[in-house]
């Protein structure tokens, strides 16, 4: 099926693969979009009556992990792990409210919404946090940033260039 008339498409991502996935925040459905044409299919949704609270990110496995909203205002969201070929599982709550950012670094999963924190993927639950100053964030994104001794690789060879340059 397609999307529902009135879907409001909050999250977005890309797997390993390239195929194109994003979240409902109005229907908990999970799509996977064509970037070609536009079309959208449901693939799966989020557990529990949870809808998308605004982001999604795929780990190093491939697993794919998404914030879930209880619609309640005086709830958290919850950490969910999402199944792109049918119902996702509810993690665990954040104990956080305006998750609007998610990315892994080093395999670890980073959310943010105002305040920078890591989340625990067995429990939803935050290990730790940093204030970013903002007021006010919405997503995330990381790029991939190479170890020190690739970078040191890289500048030695860089060197060894610019040497060789000079003395011809």
């Amino acid at each position: 099926s397609s999307l529902l008339v009135g879907e409001a498409l909050n999250a977005l991502t890309f797997d390993a693969s390239g195929n194109l996935y994003a979240a409902g925040g109005s229907t908990g459905n999970l799509y996977t979009l064509d970037p070609a044409t536009g079309a959208a299919a449901v693939s799966g949704s989020f557990p529990g009556g949870l809808t998308s609270a605004g982001d999604l990110a795929f780990d190093g496995a491939g697993v794919l992990w998404g914030i879930g909203d209880p619609f309640n205002l005086f709830a958290t969201e919850r950490l969910v792990r999402l199944d792109p070929g049918g119902v996702g599982a509810d993690v665990g709550d954040t104990g956080r409210s305006s998750i609007f950012g998610l990315a892994f670094a080093d395999d670890a999963l980073y959310g943010i919404g105002g305040l920078l924190f890591e989340l625990d993927r067995s429990d939803g639950s935050v290990i730790d946090e940093v204030n970013t100053g903002a007021a006010f964030v919405q997503g995330a994104s990381v790029l991939p940033v190479p170890e020190p001794a690739a970078g040191a690789l890289l500048a030695g060879g860089l060197l060894l260039l610019a040497g060789r340059r000079r003395s011809t």
